[in-house]
């Protein structure tokens, strides 16, 4: 699980990670979450706002199949 910030201005700053992976897949889900923008800041009482998010990540290795989403992915 990745948390980041969106500041007001809709940038994204990585905060933290629940549990790296490794560098290079790290990289791949810092970028992923960077070009799901354009991020919209949020608002609080009608003003733009801070806010932080939380995402999980589901991997399947193999190549070959899909995931099938549930509470445990399988790869097949």
């Amino acid at each position: 699980m990745i948390t980041f910030k969106i500041d007001t201005t809709g940038i994204v700053k990585i905060e933290s990670f629940k549990k790296s992976i490794r560098a290079d897949i790290d990289s791949i889900l810092v970028k992923a979450i960077i070009s799901a923008g354009p991020w919209v800041p949020a608002t609080q009482s009608g003003r733009k706002a801070i806010s932080y998010k939380t995402q999980k990540f589901t991997f399947c290795a193999g190549g070959y199949g899909s995931c099938v989403p549930s509470s445990r992915a399988v790869c097949r």
